[in-house]
């Protein structure tokens, strides 16, 4: 009785070893195929895409029109900018910390008009709720100050979304300028 449970023992003893070296040849290869790298990605830059223009126009991205198009592009300016003396790099950065400081005003500047118009339109509807006489008697006149209240909150707050969008667009039209963007800050 002892010899066969001294048997048995042994035999789930060596299963477990035989188990235990096939998940530790597993884990082996997993560490050798996330050592292996990646697949190569390719990155596309603007010179290997063509614009919907060359295709509306029937132009080719070869010759005089490629020359043109290449002068024109914001990857020439940078290359012009990188070529530039310090004293115009320190010119060409203030212009577009200029401009870009002129935009964000424009559009702190909606943003506070926005806020203040809400601030009002909030008070005037306390003040509406509050007089149960004045809703009895003027609620037509209500209606159509409340639609032309929230039309202008609605022109404002697109007014404001477009002015943070251009402010983007500066930033973007200056890093491909050449402004590092920590310059533009």
């Amino acid at each position: 009785m002892k010899r066969t449970l001294c048997l048995c023992l042994g035999l789930a003893l060596l299963t477990g070893v035989a188990g235990a070296q096939s998940l530790g040849a597993i884990a082996r290869k997993q560490r050798e195929q996330k050592k292996k790298p990646a697949t190569t990605s390719r990155v596309f830059t603007n010179d290997d895409l063509t614009t919907p223009t060359d295709y509306n126009n029937g132009a080719a991205s070869t010759g005089a029109a490629a020359t043109e198009k290449s002068a024109e592009s914001p990857d020439a300016k940078a290359a012009d900018t990188k070529a530039a003396t310090p004293e115009d790099k320190a010119k060409l950065i203030a212009e577009w910390r200029a401009k870009i400081d002129d935009q964000k005003k424009a559009a702190t500047l909606l943003e506070r008009e926005l806020d203040v118009l809400q601030r009002e339109y909030k008070m005037r509807i306390a003040v509406y709720y509050a007089d149960a006489g004045a809703r009895l008697r003027n609620q037509g006149q209500w209606a159509q100050e409340d639609a032309k209240y929230q039309a202008d909150i609605a022109a404002k707050q697109k007014d404001a979304v477009a002015a943070r969008q251009k402010v983007d667009e500066l930033r973007e039209q200056a890093r491909k300028a050449g402004v590092p963007s920590g310059q533009i800050e």
